[in-house]
């Protein structure tokens, strides 16, 4: 719901600028003399749906009236497979001297006919188009440019003939050479500017791949390319530059080009919002869809069906704001703080896209902010995409820097306790510290001991309990039918029955006890100077309170435990602890599961 009310803000915005814009009344003619002149309020348009109008029939009093005024039935028809013709009237004063110049902003037509009245009744034409060869345009520019015959003082009629399988978008102007000129130095300034910008963040974000290897640079840098070949393409630079021979590459590289978009943006915001992670969520599923559909519509636009293809991925593109705006605020709801920044970028970029998208299939009109709204609001975009990487990175860094906190704070309670235990054997307790401090302690999910740290803290209690002839008790735990969980619910969800069987651990052993995940679903609990007995109670105790764990994401299904305890037996020092547990708890298992097993001996 927030999204479509921030889509028809936009869009009531922009037809009010268009407007404000365009406020001239419509007039017959214009008189022309320097600079530049939108020639929207003084042109018209004939929509010829039967392909039956000719240069001639459209001057004729009995076609005359199906002219209409282009503020009255606008510029933009999106994708239609009419033929329109469009006439305007100029007057040139007697002071012109500098030449005139007629300019089709719209780069992405097939075919432009233009007729020029030589002034006794007849006409010339030049044709051009994104399906003509470029070296045949009146001026090698990336949109259609047109020189205008001389004629001071004289009123002539000029007629433009459009078809094209794309998005029909008309904007004409007029210009004289001299601000011509000026205002394609302004624009190369610009725009040279603006690719430069980009292509330096592609190559920083790639470069920040190569070294850091966390593959979201990588599909930055890929977003960033297919952006740079799409704005190449739409602006009329790549046919301009790039294969100025081949015509017909035009328009369907082009269509191939808004499907490179899609794809690079839904590949990074998956990426970006660990959609990718989450295979069986929604998201996961809507971003696979729009990825296949633009490669449908990019497949069709390549071997032949370019009308459907093209449609197609106007189609998939417009549909990638709505949908990565509510994956944002999804991951922002979760406390992804990242997705914060991604989010207030991708606001204003996915406005821009979703902008030209509806100029493309004729739902707003052409006006400036709609035709360079993806450059503004990229702009800004990238700008801050860049500031929530860099900010992912320090979370990163943060977590890491907690995770070692936590690590060394358990540690130095560890061996605390161990040097209280054996004040004697000082030296040799430092000596096999240091060894401990190699070690990765504690387990980044449940916050316990490692499988490694667990079994190197086994082996340290159990040559106590060998040398002093103390008790030593080991407890193996683990979580009932964890696969049945997983299977249904996903593995996330089984993360959360891990973590929450861990909060249940971490206070009910006492501080000399350490408590490990010893792997998977399954437990470990070390129990110094403790009797078999009293191992026993606490694991019933355990188990107790396991049943009562709830776990919303597996919606509160009930979890159960299974439970092995064994004991140091002076008369058998050389016996593995955790073996006599393991099958003591395979005796749980084999017995019903959810409840407490012991082996004294194997």
């Amino acid at each position: 719901m927030k999204v479509s009310k921030l889509g028809l803000v936009i869009l009531i915005l922009v037809m009010q600028c268009s407007n404000i814009l365009a406020s001239p009344q419509a007039s017959s003619s214009t008189e022309f003399i320097e600079g530049t002149i939108d020639l929207t309020p003084y042109s018209e348009i004939l929509v010829d749906s039967d392909h039956k109008q000719s240069i001639y029939s459209i001057q004729q009093d009995a076609t005359a009236h199906l002219f209409k005024p282009t503020q009255e039935i606008g510029n933009n028809f999106g994708f239609s497979n009419s033929t329109y013709w469009v006439k305007f009237t100029i007057k040139q004063s007697t002071r012109q001297k500098d030449p005139v110049l007629l300019q089709f902003a719209n780069s992405l037509i097939d075919k432009i006919t233009l007729y020029l009245p030589d002034g006794s009744g007849g006409f010339s034409i030049k044709q051009t188009g994104d399906h003509v060869a470029f070296s045949q345009r009146d001026i090698a520019y990336r949109n259609f440019l047109f020189k205008l015959p001389m004629h001071q003082g004289e009123e002539r009629t000029y007629y433009l003939q459009l078809q094209t399988e794309g998005s029909m978008q008309i904007t004409l102007s007029l210009w004289t050479y001299k601000a011509f000129i000026e205002y394609v130095e302004t624009e190369n300034l610009i725009l040279g500017f603006y690719y430069g910008i980009m292509f330096l963040l592609m190559v920083s974000a790639f470069a920040f791949y190569l070294k850091i290897k966390d593959r979201l640079f990588l599909h930055y840098s890929l977003y960033l390319l297919s952006y740079i070949i799409f704005q190449l393409c739409l602006n009329g630079l790549s046919y301009h530059y790039f294969w100025p021979g081949h015509p017909i590459l035009t328009s369907q590289l082009t269509a191939v080009s808004v499907g490179l978009v899609t794809i690079g943006g839904i590949a990074f915001s998956g990426s970006f919002l660990r959609i990718w992670n989450t295979k069986k969520s929604t998201f996961f599923y809507v971003f696979m869809l729009v990825i296949v559909l633009t490669c449908i519509g990019i497949a069709s636009s390549l071997l032949g069906g370019y009308s459907f293809g093209v449609r197609l991925l106007a189609l998939t593109g417009i549909s990638l704001p709505p949908i990565v705006l509510i994956a944002g605020i999804s991951s922002v709801i979760q406390g992804y703080r990242p997705a914060k920044y991604f989010l207030a970028a991708w606001v204003i970029f996915l406005c821009g896209i979703f902008l030209a998208g509806l100029l493309f299939l004729g739902f707003v009109p052409h006006s400036f902010i709609t035709v360079y709204a993806i450059q503004l609001g990229s702009t800004i975009e990238v700008s801050l995409l860049g500031y929530a990487l860099m900010d992912r990175i320090s979370l990163l860094k943060a977590e890491k820097q907690m995770a070692t906190q936590l690590a060394t704070a358990y540690l130095q309670r560890s061996n605390k306790e161990l040097e209280n235990l054996v004040l004697k054997r000082t030296q040799e307790l430092e000596e096999k510290n240091k060894k401990l401090n190699h070690l990765t302690l504690i387990d980044s999910m449940t916050s316990l001991l490692t499988h490694n740290a667990s079994i190197e803290l086994l082996k340290k209690q159990l040559s106590f309990a060998q040398r002093y002839k103390e008790k030593l008790s080991v407890i193996m735990l683990d979580i009932d039918k964890f696969k049945s969980i997983n299977d249904v619910y996903g593995h996330p969800a089984g993360d959360q029955v891990i973590i929450g069987i861990a909060e249940i651990l971490k206070p009910s052993f006492r501080e000399a006890d350490y408590c490990g995940r010893y792997g998977g679903e399954e437990f470990i609990i070390i129990l110094p100077k403790t009797s078999s007995s009293a191992a026993i109670e606490l694991a019933e105790r355990i188990r107790s309170q396991v049943l009562d764990l709830s776990v919303q994401e597996i919606k509160n299904t009930r979890i159960t435990a299974s439970f092995g305890v064994s004991s140091f037996n002076i008369a058998k020092p050389d016996e593995d602890l955790i073996i006599t547990a393991d099958k003591a708890l395979y005796d749980a298992k084999k017995s019903g599961r959810n409840n407490v097993k012991f082996l004294s001996s194997l």
